[in-house]
């Protein structure tokens, strides 16, 4: 299809996007075979997609809107379908597997890889010690618990992790005052004693890109007193990064519980824009002397200090990439992470996005 694309466009180096009727049809396959699921709004149809790229690529310069539009044809895009499926792989193909494993380890007498006994044995008791929680609104928390009711039953436990560690974020996030933070400390042992019968945690959320989100809640975890021995992390997609940095943290023996992080889908190293090695980008698309990864970087950057730079809602220099120097074209259908590229996702001081993003609640 990008081949049939770049036949019809004719993207050359001396070529550009002036003309944007000649593409108009390349532009509808694009919505048609990749972005047809994309929620823009209640009244999403082709022509409102073709509008709002057209209007997107005018903010770029002539020359530079070929190499955006390719961008928006290697971005990574996840349907609903797509993440229904993840959803219903990821608890009996992730999350189960991990929980039998936890119980041949406590239990000598089931031989290793006897899931089948384990299960038999002591799931269904250890499934009512077991609290999955909703890390963001993103997680579909609902949906999952209904495609797994015939385990996750009336003996399930759910809750958002704001019910489990509010206080504590209140008291590191807020300058309180000392009544306050002994009233948040005084609700914390509340929410522990409630749960003493709790001895796993299974954190369920859609998509963790740098790692910072999981950080932060080993952070909470880490400052409470609960009585669980171990701690799910689930995200539904990753990537690698995630895995190094969780590699660091628990390296350190100084950790209140035993984590676990698994994963529905992880994204391939070679899935970052921009890379010193490879990158999904690095393609002689135009001509060999064009290098389309240094392209976009450069664009970006640009748009980046003409933009994003300063205002209310700035960007970080660090973060001028996406959040967490993550480096990736990846779109939900009804989301935009912002480890993207925020020339994607990003509006402000007169740009426009092309998909914009909603703060989750975390």
């Amino acid at each position: 299809m990008i081949n049939k694309w770049n036949s019809e466009l004719m993207l050359t180096s001396s070529n550009t996007l002036e003309d944007f009727s000649d593409i108009m049809e390349t532009i509808k396959q694009l919505y048609f075979y990749k972005f047809y699921d994309y929620q823009i709004n209640q009244r999403n149809y082709p022509g409102e997609f073709f509008e709002k790229i057209v209007e997107w690529l005018e903010q770029f310069e002539e020359d530079e809107r070929r190499y955006l539009f390719y961008l928006v044809s290697k971005i990574i895009f996840f349907t609903n379908k797509q993440l229904t499926y993840l959803i219903d792989f990821i608890y009996p193909r992730r999350i189960k597997k991990r929980i039998l494993e936890e119980i041949i380890e406590e239990n000598d007498h089931i031989e290793p890889f006897d899931y089948k006994r384990a299960e038999n044995e002591f799931y269904t008791e250890e499934i009512g010690k077991t609290m999955f929680v909703a890390c963001s609104d993103s997680s579909r928390i609902n949906e999952f618990q209904h495609c797994h009711d015939h385990d996750l039953s009336r003996n399930s436990n759910f809750c958002d992790l704001n019910h489990l560690i509010g206080p504590i974020r209140k008291i590191r996030n807020s300058q309180l005052s000392t009544e306050d933070e002994e009233a948040c400390w005084g609700y914390m042992d509340i929410i522990e004693k409630n749960y003493r019968e709790i001895t796993r945690i299974v954190c369920i959320d859609d998509f963790w890109g740098s790692g910072s989100d999981m950080n932060d809640i080993i952070n909470y975890f880490e400052e409470a007193s609960f009585n669980f021995n171990s701690i799910i992390l689930a995200p539904y997609i990753t990537t690698y990064k995630v895995v190094e940095k969780f590699k660091d943290i628990i390296a350190s023996d100084d950790l209140a519980y035993n984590y676990h992080l698994i994963y529905g889908e992880i994204l391939p190293v070679n899935m970052r824009c921009f890379d010193q090695q490879n990158s999904y980008l690095e393609q002689d698309w135009f001509d060999d002397s064009v290098d389309i990864k240094e392209q976009i970087k450069n664009i970006s950057n640009k748009i980046y200090t003409q933009y994003f730079s300063y205002g209310e809602k700035c960007l970080s220099e660090p973060n001028k990439f996406g959040f967490g120097s993550v480096y990736i074209a990846f779109v939900y259908h009804y989301n935009c992470p912002d480890n993207t590229l925020p020339i994607i996702w990003k509006k402000g001081n007169g740009f426009r996005s092309l998909f914009p993003r909603s703060s989750r609640i975390i």
